[in-house]
């Protein structure tokens, strides 16, 4: 079933949008030129969002980037600090939701 195309354009964004966020956390992206982490951003969110092929093609045919192996090692990294983020969040959320001793059930409060 294929998403409704605002639905994924919005996907695409929001994933783009944090990738560039994520990326000012990390000093190898102080060096790189903000379009070229901005395209890398984008080409990554086509692929974490699930993005048609033909989509993505049309995307990469407009010829926005101009150092292909630079843009490759930004989207390598960016991949790589988004796996840490995820799994982090993911971590965080097992671990809050585990039973805390400081939580007070109905039968204590009686």
């Amino acid at each position: 079933m294929e998403e409704h195309p605002e639905v994924m354009h919005e996907e695409v964004r929001d994933v783009t949008w944090y990738l560039v966020e994520l990326s000012s956390c990390d000093h190898i992206f102080v060096a790189m030129k903000p379009s070229s982490i901005a395209y890398a951003a984008t080409l990554l969110a086509f692929d974490i969002a699930s993005v048609p092929s033909h989509t993505k093609d049309r995307f990469e045919a407009l010829h926005l980037q101009n150092t292909p192996h630079m843009t490759e090692i930004c989207i390598q990294r960016l991949r790589k600090v988004y796996d840490i983020a995820i799994s982090n969040a993911e971590d965080e959320v097992s671990r809050l939701s585990e039973s805390s001793p400081t939580v007070v059930s109905q039968d204590d409060m009686l």
